[in-house]
């Protein structure tokens, strides 16, 4: 099942091509959907990060933090109480998800550096990894750097 989603998302990244991908952040009921055009014309950041033989990768992107919060995630003063309980799910478009919270990501709080990437070394995400991929920087395994990124889901826990 693996393998078949790898090669649907490489048939579309060649014959449709990336520009036309998105990602799907979901805040409650709203949905805020990201494509790599929209994320050229916010500030750009780059992350490093090693691949599996210790080579370096160059990631380029926008911040997590900043996309989270343009859609409408609590952040800074807003963040306390039961705020801070919410959780996300990243979502592949091979179904491996990862979670994560605004508390890791907010300056206030962990300041934990994630790049949503749309580029790397210099060149389109290779097609192992479209549309998009999350890239957690010091992390001691990359484990939750999660490829072929489709959706991001705010939880309020309960």
């Amino acid at each position: 099942m693996k393998i078949k989603c790898i090669l649907l998302s490489l048939f579309l990244y060649l014959f449709v091509g990336s520009a036309c991908a998105q990602l799907t952040i979901q805040v409650g009921d709203k949905k805020t959907e990201i494509t790599s055009g929209s994320l050229t014309k916010m500030p750009q950041v780059k992350a490093t990060i090693k691949d599996h033989d210790g080579k370096d990768l160059n990631y380029i992107g926008v911040s997590l933090f900043e996309v989270l919060v343009q859609s409408g995630v609590a952040s800074g003063e807003k963040l306390r109480g039961k705020e801070l309980s919410a959780y996300l799910i990243a979502e592949a478009t091979d179904g491996y998800r990862v979670i994560f919270t605004m508390a890791e990501l907010d300056p206030s709080l962990g300041n934990k550096s994630v790049v949503l990437a749309y580029r790397m070394n210099d060149a389109a995400l290779p097609a192992t990894q479209p549309p998009f991929r999350l890239v957690f920087v010091g992390d001691g395994k990359q484990a939750r750097s999660i490829r072929m990124l489709k959706s991001i889901k705010y939880v309020k826990a309960e």
